[in-house]
């Protein structure tokens, strides 16, 4: 058996009985589960697997983990063995090894909760903290792998960009399920593809419940073919979205799905945002807020698409106020290949 070579300093644990090391990843040569305090560095420099002990809560201060694809390696870039807390510190960058495998994996029934870290008088970390997560081909960037199922997410606090492939950028997976997943405060950049929503389930599978509360800074996802940015991926199920807004806000500012990026039409400004249960094409002029169907290019090609999810069904409610501006007119084709919409509320503010 191998023994763990590293560099450690050691200093006493907030639990009681408990010590903290702080481990040089660039020393590390075994397959290492970090307890409760401690705080890792550095860049990982061998094949090695990464837990985290149950209950337990560790530091990322300028970690690096990122190995490549290894079919010799099946495991997350970091491995929650239980309920678990990461506290970023600095910019930090965590991929899967093995491609079913997701940059970081908390397991069904447990909770993961990620934020920033705080110096001893509970103040923010000077620093900051970032974390760049991504999957290694077939999992999310924080949740499940490919049939690999995950708990609940949350995310209190950091700027977080969580990428996955052929799953959600922060969610569930092909084959597999996830649980809640709540966004506190902080910046939040979610990609999903293959089918995968930005936040929320994989292709065919299910994700519970979705909470934006009131403190974030900005949400922004982006969904693969066929999913929400914020909700069900291509084929799957998603429990309930809520976007609490901010006191005296009138929209969802600061949270907005991003089917395609944004974009210039005629040269104005064409963007997304998320509100009354689905992602909004429009653009603005002279204050004034249009839903319309969106067009832009792709590899020289000119391409359309209408101004909300053409497999919507049911009632459709019309916001009054996109980006801050009151919808004044809705475009001729906003709604051109949407065939299974059952009435249209239209508010005051619509006179076009």
């Amino acid at each position: 058996m191998k023994k763990h070579f590293a560099t450690i300093a050691m200093a006493v644990g907030l639990a009681a009985g408990a010590f903290a090391a702080t481990i040089d990843l660039s020393t590390v040569s075994s397959d290492t589960t970090l307890k409760s305090g401690d705080v890792i560095t550095g860049t990982l420099g061998a094949d090695v697997k990464l837990s985290i002990a149950d209950g337990a809560y560790v530091t990322l201060r300028n970690v690096t983990i990122d190995r490549g694809h290894n079919s010799s390696c099946p495991w997350a870039g970091l491995t929650c063995l239980g309920d678990a807390e990461i506290r970023i510190d600095g910019e930090n960058h965590v991929r899967g090894f093995l491609s079913d495998y997701p940059g970081i994996h908390v397991p069904e029934g447990k909770t993961l909760t990620i934020r920033q870290a705080v110096n001893i008088s509970g103040y923010a970390a000077l620093g900051g903290g970032t974390l760049t997560v991504g999957d290694a081909g077939l999992g999310a960037g924080i949740g499940a792998g490919n049939g690999i199922p995950c708990g609940n997410i949350v995310i209190e606090s950091g700027i977080i960009t969580a990428t996955g492939h052929n799953a959600a950028g922060i969610g569930g997976a092909i084959g597999a399920s996830c649980g809640d997943i709540t966004i506190k405060r902080g910046v939040v950049y979610a990609t999903g593809a293959g089918g995968g929503a930005g936040i929320g389930s994989g292709k065919g599978n299910s994700c519970g419940a979705i909470k934006i509360e009131n403190g974030v800074t900005l949400v922004a996802a982006q969904g693969g073919d066929g999913s929400d940015p914020i909700g069900a991926g291509a084929g799957g199920t998603c429990g309930a979205v809520t976007i609490t807004l901010a006191e005296g806000a009138t929209d969802t500012a600061g949270v907005t799905g991003l089917g395609y990026p944004t974009r210039t039409i005629e040269g104005r400004e064409g963007t997304q945002q998320y509100a009354n249960g689905l992602t909004w094409d429009f653009r603005i002029a002279n204050g004034e807020a249009e839903i319309c169907d969106m067009y832009y290019t792709s590899d020289g090609e000119a391409h359309y698409r209408s101004a909300i999810d053409s497999n919507y069904a049911g009632a459709l409610a019309i916001p009054d106020a996109l980006g801050g501006c009151p919808v004044t007119r809705i475009g001729n084709s906003a709604c051109a290949s949407c065939k299974k919409i059952t009435s249209v509320t239209i508010p005051a503010s619509v006179t076009s």
